[in-house]
């Protein structure tokens, strides 16, 4: 109820009614595409007589003191060495065949003075003196 003494408030015009605003522009999201990359691992190739003259030609080039045991293992690495030169890959081999030729004529080399140097110490204890 109102009362008609007092005054009333003027009524407030309405704002208009506009109509929804569009969404403001917005700049796609974009995205770089996914790849998968499949790498192909290639098998390691393994030359199993290349490393094993390999490793007899290092036994053959530390036991070269030892006059038979050097001139038995120094000649089994060029033999293994030589047949893992038909494989790939070869540096194993190569180094083997090197070694192992090295410690071979080292070890005959040895194996000669050692032969010569008993044989004039037989001599020596035989005759007293050296035969040549």
């Amino acid at each position: 109820m109102e009362d008609p003494n007092v005054p009333q408030q003027p009524q407030q015009p309405q704002a208009p009614q506009y109509a929804p605003q569009q969404p403001q522009y917005q700049q796609p999201q974009y995205q770089q595409p996914q790849y998968q990359y499949q790498y192909q691992i290639a098998p390691r190739q393994v030359n199993g007589m290349g490393i094993a003259g390999f490793v007899l030609a290092l036994v053959g080039a530390v036991f070269f003191w030892c006059p038979i045991l050097d001139a038995i293992v120094s000649l089994l690495a060029v033999i293994f060495s030589g047949f893992g030169m038909r494989k790939e890959p070869k540096g194993l081999a190569i180094a083997g065949l090197v070694i192992g030729l090295i410690a071979l004529v080292v070890g005959v080399i040895i194996t000669i003075v050692a032969i010569t140097a008993v044989d004039k110490g037989i001599d020596y204890i035989n005759y007293g003196r050296y035969n040549f």
